[in-house]
């Protein structure tokens, strides 16, 4: 039997303005500045409640205990943004720029707090009708949850295999860091199922990315209704919350540990009395969610469209999309990349 509830509170208020009415332009554009400002609350909360046989881990292939839930955190935003025309109609056909910035101010109902800066820049330009390039700067983040930051932490099934479940040499340094042996190494697990320590930190805090993007937009006057998009992307995200994974822990650990050098995932296993990682829940590697991790992603999307009319029947249209992935790289900040 279980019993939970989620619950999302929120609150804002904004005022949005075009300054055109107070004579707030640039020379060259006909259109004014326009702003927006405002404040938001927001609250989050989750309960959840378990019997007895969940919290014990009784029920057939449970694989772990489920344990009760419990936790909140409420934040307070400040924004503003504007879109400022620079040069409109004149000798270039537009030049635009957008601005955006919040502020937030966390705290966790574990007593945490912390704040985050959120910005924006973009900038258009269309030198003719024809063309329009773009860029932008973003600086985002993404606040822990509930369930990573207050999941209460458990030994259940994480990991797929062992690689110290083998006999043990004398150059086995990973499987000697964790404690084991030379000689005959502990017990493989037939159905290939193996411990972890799962479960929420309230210490997390939020991962920020950093994305830059330029762009082109192509929509020919002689070649009505057709238009391509080609954009570049590079997304980084630093303090990146995430667990762990266990497998890549186990054998980081065991390929790269030497006679002088042990990594620091060999401290993540934690083995019981008999070397196991699976025969009691006193063997286990650690998955709790941390901020020491990043990931680096780029490449360029495309898009392409056209239409053509049908007399009497519609249009026929014709659309295509892709991209292309120049680089992906993750880093969990505990096994060699």
């Amino acid at each position: 039997f279980q019993k939970g509830f989620t619950s999302e509170q929120v609150a804002n208020i904004s005022f949005t303005g075009d300054l055109d009415k107070y004579g707030i332009r640039t020379p060259w554009a006909s259109r004014g500045v326009a702003v927006n400002i405002g404040a938001e609350w927001r609250k989050e909360s989750l309960d959840l409640q378990t019997d007895n046989a969940f919290t014990t881990g009784d029920l057939t292939g449970q694989g772990g205990a489920t344990l009760p839930i419990s936790g909140n955190f409420h934040v307070y935003d400040f924004f503003g943004e504007a879109h400022i025309p620079v040069i409109e109609d004149s000798f270039i056909q537009n030049l635009s720029l957008d601005l955006g910035y919040r502020r937030s101010h966390y705290k966790t109902s574990a007593d945490r707090k912390y704040n985050t800066d959120t910005y924006r820049i973009a900038l258009d330009l269309a030198p003719v009708k024809d063309i329009r390039f773009r860029t932008a700067y973003n600086r985002a983040v993404r606040a822990p949850n509930i369930q990573e930051l207050f999941a209460t932490p458990t030994v259940g099934l994480s990991g797929s295999s062992d690689p110290c479940a083998t006999v043990i040499t004398a150059t086995d340094y990973g499987c000697i860091a964790q404690g084991l042996s030379v000689g005959p190494g502990t017990i493989a697990n037939p159905a290939g199922q193996y411990n972890g320590l799962i479960g929420g930190n309230p210490n997390l805090t939020p991962e920020k990315a950093t994305t830059k993007t330029f762009g082109v937009v192509v929509q020919p006057s002689f070649l009505p209704r057709f238009s391509m998009t080609v954009d570049y992307y590079d997304i980084k995200i630093e303090n990146a919350i995430s667990p762990p994974n266990q497998d890549a822990v186990l054998k980081d650990c065991v390929t790269n540990a030497t006679a002088t050098f042990t990594p620091l995932s060999c401290g993540l296993v934690h083995r019981d009395p008999s070397g196991s990682l699976w025969l009691t829940p006193n063997g286990y590697v650690d998955n709790i969610p941390n901020n020491i991790g990043s990931t680096h992603t780029k490449g360029i999307e495309l898009g392409m469209a056209y239409s053509y009319p049908i007399s009497g029947v519609g249009r026929l249209g014709f659309n295509l999309n892709g991209t292309y992935l120049d680089k992906y790289k993750v880093d969990n900040g505990y096994t060699q990349p």
